[in-house]
């Protein structure tokens, strides 16, 4: 990676060495000392036999982010705090360019898409979101400005610019910006510059410079829709809104392969000119945009040629459908569920992620109403097709097709579907008893299906591989495990557990928020348990990642009225100022996920109630 940044920048490290070092416990992921990187073990040692591939890769791009460090971030600063972004965002992209260079077969760029863009999407739709470049005018402001804003829009809108000027352009303008400001600090504005003289020089002919495109995109809240349907004229035609009223310069690669700036003036194109199908906008997911098509002229007569795009675009064009469903309830169920059915039996991984939030985002509407069993029926009858490609071996798979067998025996395990979860008992009993090793790709998902609805002796079980592991990586995974346990006295226990010397400090919130997401039992005793502990983890947990982890782990999983009341009146009296913000966006997704479900009850149960048939032999519980 060393090299590679220095290939790329056109400018060398500056200092005679470099060390990481993994540090037993440590509050953050690393951070990026000047020639000393610090790293938590499990986000720097990697074991070559028996690490997973998803540990590989995050010990990959963390460590790739923490050099990029020592040109955007140590050789070149910041002017100040609210241009935290720039480095913190630029990090992030190209650690994942890093990445790729590297380790072309990780796939590294649709990692990207759902973990970056995808995820600033989500937390950008909220009022309680905020610009890139946020006025900073007192410490406490710092942390919660560290956030997926900062880091994952950052990146995404870094992204989008690369593929618009193109990687020669980019490239020399990043060494012109670094060449000139190196051993100083920098602005946004700055970077601009250089790389509007790079595209100058390499006379690109372009009416936009850099800033006037991208300076909307660093200062306005959001992110631009593109409403996109087929006219009765047999045109294409693409408009921009915005549920904040504010309009950008959106560089959008077209289904003819052109890159084009669509602003707030209607872009039409002749359809001679559409290939046959779905007119892809947006294709290869780059620009930092949600496109909405129109179901009656576009969405619904192209479905069937959704199995023809790029893994990438199948997955952006669910997502995007997903991603104001909740918020702005004016989806239609049916709608939906057509969708997600066109996307059974898909392998890909980064398809069957998409596939696995969206059920998330309808789980979440359905938990705890008559509807569920619909759903249970929708999910078992997408996913079974998948998991029988894949199968339970991984004798002849490889690469992230891995995921995708873990994912999908894990969520069908955690729900309940009666061949998964016999199979997983089975697997695991054969471990248990003759010692027959669960592959790496499957043994978490096996081990949390049997905890999900077991007892003491698998409690015990898991404790004890826990107490004997040597790696910090699989302690963690043991802890994903034990925080599966539905049954309340273990979950009890469990909680309990947390506040002792065996689990690390970094470690005791994510054990907590695994055990607030099992269910209605769990959600209530998490957060009760963080009530009752409240003036011991408020010292433990100051401010920083890991406060803001712990506030969000207990209450988003809530969905009531009741529960809304009870968190608004604990933190009214106990409040959180180091992660304040989080506690609004939290809380603010629980409002409109209430309102949602009460808009969604009826037609949902009415449609699952008429085209979902739920077979008894289809499930154990739920």
């Amino acid at each position: 990676a060393l090299k590679f940044y220095e290939d790329f920048f056109g400018v060398p490290y500056s200092l005679p060495k470099m060390d990481m070092v993994a540090v037993p416990d440590f509050y953050i992921g690393a951070m990026e000392n000047w020639g000393l990187l610090t790293f938590r073990e499990t986000a720097l040692l990697f074991h070559p036999a028996n690490s997973t591939l998803s540990r590989r890769q995050y010990v990959a791009i963390l460590v790739c982010h923490e050099i990029a460090h020592q040109w955007f971030g140590n050789l070149v600063s910041v002017a100040w705090w609210d241009q935290i972004w720039l480095k913190e965002g630029f990090a992030t992209w190209i650690s994942f360019l890093a990445v790729d260079h590297l380790f072309p077969e990780f796939d590294i760029w649709s990692k990207f898409l759902m973990e970056a863009q995808i995820t600033a999407l989500r937390l950008d739709s909220l009022d309680s979101s905020h610009p890139i470049q946020v006025s900073v005018e007192d410490p406490g402001q710092i942390d919660e400005i560290f956030d997926a804003i900062s880091y994952d829009k950052g990146a995404s809108i870094i992204h989008m610019l690369y593929h618009w000027i193109g990687h020669e352009a980019f490239k020399a303008g990043l060494n012109l910006y670094l060449t000139e400001n190196g051993g100083s600090s920098a602005s946004t504005k700055d970077l601009w510059k250089a790389l509007d003289r790079a595209r100058t020089d390499m006379d690109q002919d372009d009416i936009f410079s850099v800033a006037e495109v991208m300076d909307q995109w660093t200062t306005q809240q959001g992110y631009p829709t593109l409403d996109v349907k087929r006219t009765p004229d047999n045109h294409i035609s693409i408009q921009q809104t915005s549920r904040f009223e504010y309009s950008w310069q959106v560089p959008v690669k077209l289904y003819s392969g052109e890159v084009v700036i669509i602003g707030c003036d209607e872009y039409k194109d002749d359809i001679g000119n559409m290939p046959t199908g779905l007119p892809l906008i947006n294709s290869g997911q780059a620009s930092y945009c949600r496109v909405n098509y129109d179901w009656e002229s576009l969405l619904g007569p192209g479905l069937s040629y959704i199995q023809t795009l790029e893994p990438r675009d199948k997955a952006g064009i669910l997502m995007h459908f997903f991603l104001d469903f909740v918020r702005t309830r004016d989806g239609k169920i049916e709608h939906a569920v057509e969708l997600v059915r066109h996307y059974a039996g898909e392998t890909d991984w980064i398809v069957v992620d998409a596939l696995l939030g969206v059920f998330d985002s309808l789980e979440a509407l359905v938990r705890d109403t008559k509807s569920w069993a619909g759903y249970l029926h929708l999910v078992y009858s997408t996913l079974t097709p998948i998991l029988e490609k894949v199968g339970w071996s991984d004798a002849n798979l490889s690469g992230n097709i891995t995921f995708t067998q873990g994912a999908v025996i894990d969520r069908l395990g955690r729900l309940g579907h009666s061949d998964t979860c016999g199979e997983a008992r089975l697997l695991f009993s054969r471990e248990q008893r003759a010692g027959q090793r669960l592959n790496k790709s499957i043994r978490p998902a096996v081990y949390r299906s049997v905890a999900v609805t077991g007892g003491q002796a698998e409690k015990q079980y898991f404790m004890d591989l826990y107490h004997s592991a040597q790696r910090n990586e699989e302690k963690r995974m043991l802890l994903t495990v034990l925080g599966s346990f539905t049954n309340s006295q273990i979950v009890q226990e469990l909680l309990d557990w947390s506040m002792s010397d065996d689990v690390k400090l970094q470690d005791r919130v994510f054990l907590i928020s695994c055990l607030a997401e099992t269910g209605l039992e769990g959600r209530a005793m998490a957060f009760k348990f963080f009530k009752d502990n409240f003036e011991t983890l408020s010292k433990q947990y100051t401010s920083g990642s890991l406060l803001k982890r712990l506030v969000s782990g207990v209450v988003r999983n809530f969905n009531t009225e009741q529960d809304l009341d009870n968190i608004n009146e604990f933190f009214k009296l106990n409040p959180v100022p180091g992660a304040q913000m989080t506690l609004d966006q939290c809380l603010e997704d629980l409002r409109i996920l209430i309102s949602a479900r009460e808009h969604y009850q009826v037609p949902m149960l009415e449609y699952f109630n008429a085209n979902l048939i739920r077979t008894e032999s289809e499930v154990i519980r739920g």
